[in-house]
């Protein structure tokens, strides 16, 4: 019987294993996103328009699902108006949509964190709310993401003293304070990415096939131990027994 159970748990661990290439189990996506700051607008940018600079997100959908629902770009500001910039539609391969930080994002004492120190501010927010969609396949998302969380990878010494890579949408400092346009518009871009693979689980023929190993598995052992031929079998002792020998 011992080696059943060993022959039964390498079938499963076949199984398990012929999985790895199976049907999607949830909806893949890959949304990559830009953060900048630049004098003047880009065509098509939703919000207030650069006065003379400010700070801009662009997502793209890089994948092969479509995102519909709610895109924002918010914050609220210390010393000047607030942002809310709001896309609310369908974002399907390839597309891409920016979104303004409001007219001067450096100048207006930072957001979602207070001026000056000495906690750093989470700074604006971006965020993608609604489903992906891939054929007949759906899934909500809610993905989020801080300016103080975008970094750009090419760390910098700002007027303050500050050595940082990110808070680039409110150029470039974690309390809110103004670098000047020199040091602003001349920050490097900042990546980011919300990025979901496809999930494997097992086909119904990998099911099947499971199926047909145990049900072997488990007769051979019982043919081993008598159950189903010899004269131990209680199927040969019913059958001589039920039927009465030919003189």
């Amino acid at each position: 019987m011992k080696r059943v159970l060993g022959g039964l748990l390498a079938v499963l661990a076949i199984s398990a294993a012929g999985a790895g290439n199976a049907q999607a189990g949830s909806v893949p996506f890959d949304l990559a996103g830009t953060a900048f700051y630049q004098f003047g607008t880009p065509a098509g940018a939703i919000g207030v328009p650069a006065s003379p600079d400010t700070g801009f997100v662009t997502i793209t959908n890089n994948g092969t699902s479509t995102f519909v629902g709610n895109i924002s770009l918010t914050g609220t500001a210390n010393g000047g108006p607030d942002v809310n910039a709001v896309f609310n539609g369908v974002l399907a391969p390839g597309d891409s949509q920016t979104f303004s930080a409001g007219p001067e994002s450096s100048n207006v004492g930072g957001f979602n964190g207070p001026f000056g120190g000495p906690t750093p501010q989470d700074g604006l927010k971006f965020e993608m709310n609604g489903l992906v969609l891939l054929g007949v396949d759906s899934q909500s998302v809610d993905l989020t993401i801080f300016d103080k969380d975008i970094h750009s990878g090419v760390p910098r010494t700002n007027p303050f003293g500050v050595t940082l890579d990110n808070y680039i949408l409110q150029g470039g400092d974690p309390f809110g304070r103004d670098n000047g346009d020199a040091y602003e518009t001349t920050q490097a871009p900042g990546n980011f990415e919300f990025v979901q693979a496809a999930v494997a689980t097992p086909e119904p023929t990998s099911l099947t096939l499971c199926g047909i190993g145990v049900a072997g598995l488990l007769g051979y052992g019982w043919r081993r131990k008598g159950y189903w031929g010899g004269q131990n079998s209680p199927w040969y002792r019913w059958w001589y027994q039920a039927k009465p020998p030919v003189t």
